[in-house]
């Protein structure tokens, strides 16, 4: 019960109730000891740590490829390399990073870039899947209305594709935008 003492709010505990709480307190020192401070998830926890920190670097040494890349297909004059380059580098700042407020301009900017140039080309593969991950980088930007331009677009790429999982996943990613 609440107890007002020095113009400050206490727990209160009846007599009745001590050992009970007395209960409760060697309890949760139990389950510290024996199993939150137990040596396998101490170490698992470790060994989880040291693994993102291994993949952080893959993902950083896969985004230097991609930004030395760029430049030289650019410079060949490759249009369908440059939008594979632009999607490849946005994709991996997704997967080493999210949809961070830091990451979401860069990727946005990769992906409307490669998504014009797939446009472009006319290529209905290239479009959906370039498209798919635009419309969701739109999204995390708040800029909902022009997600839902892109994925029109995604759909009608994946129905003259035939591709039903393709469509599913922009139904799914619609209804997301919807609610």
């Amino acid at each position: 019960t609440p107890v007002l003492q020095d113009g400050a709010v206490h727990l209160g505990i009846r007599s009745r109730a001590i050992f009970s709480f007395e209960d409760f307190l060697l309890s949760r020192y139990h389950m510290f000891a024996t199993v939150y401070l137990h040596y396998t998830p101490v170490i698992f926890e470790k060994m989880l740590a040291k693994y993102f920190e291994q993949a952080r670097g893959e993902f950083d040494a896969a985004l230097a490829l991609h930004n030395e890349c760029l430049p030289i297909v650019e410079r060949m004059g490759d249009i369908e390399n440059v939008a594979h380059c632009l999607y490849s580098r946005a994709s991996i700042l997704v997967q080493r990073s999210g949809w961070t407020p830091d990451t979401v301009a860069s990727i946005r900017a990769d992906l409307e870039r490669a998504f014009a140039i797939v446009q472009k080309l006319q290529r209905a593969d290239g479009i959906g899947i370039v498209g798919s991950l635009l419309a969701q980088a739109l999204a995390a930007a708040g800029a909902n209305a022009e997600a839902l331009a892109v994925l029109d677009q995604v759909e009608q790429a994946w129905r003259k594709l035939g591709n039903e999982r393709g469509l599913a996943q922009a139904a799914q990613l619609r209804r997301t935008l919807a609610s």
